[in-house]
Parts: C-alpha cells; structure tokens; sequence
C-alpha cells in the first residue's frame, strides 16, 4: 500500500508509526486521498487520547517527517475500522473521503 504523490511513493504505515509516537494520538491510519495537483495525498484519521489537537499534531508532523509525507488533513474519529483480526480496514477510510472533481 503506497500513496503516490507527485511521483514520491509514500508508505501510509512510516507515516501512522511516526505519528503514533505523539502523547495526542491513541490510534492512526493514513490513507490516499485523491488530488488534482499531485495525484494523491496523505490523509490521516486520528483517535485521539484526550481533545482533538490537529495543529499540534500537524506541528509534530512537519517536525518529524519530510514535507510531502505530512498529511494535509487530519480528520478525528471515535474509533478506526479493523477486522475480526484486528486488521485496519483503510478502503472503508478512504470511502469515507470526498472525491475530487
């Protein structure tokens, strides 16, 4: 699973491992989302440990990764979607997104 971003390959899981070590997040998945300038995008849903604190995460982000592996959204959710398994289901994420015209 890559996301292909303005022809960089970007590992949605480097992303999620590198963000799970912020004290705001209790669980992660990123996912590709659609865009008209670079193909796709990183976008990251976030279970957060206490109040949801995007711009710190965003901050945290831009601190540890490189610029076109920083997600350009980070939308909050109460829980992220896995199988029995424990598996992530990342295309119920991504049907989740709005498609880009």
């Amino acid at each position: 699973d890559l996301i292909v971003s303005g022809g960089e390959n970007i590992s949605p899981v480097e992303i999620e491992q590198a963000l799970l070590r912020s004290p705001l997040v209790k669980d992660l998945a990123v996912v590709p989302q659609a865009d008209v300038t670079w193909g796709q995008v990183p976008v990251a849903f976030v279970v957060w440990t206490d109040t949801e604190h995007a711009d710190a995460l965003a901050a945290f982000a831009r601190e540890t990764l490189a610029g076109f592996k920083v997600p350009t959204a980070f939308i909050s959710k109460a829980s992220l979607p896995r199988n029995a398994n424990g598996k992530l289901l990342r295309r119920e994420l991504v049907a989740e997104l709005p498609n880009v015209a």
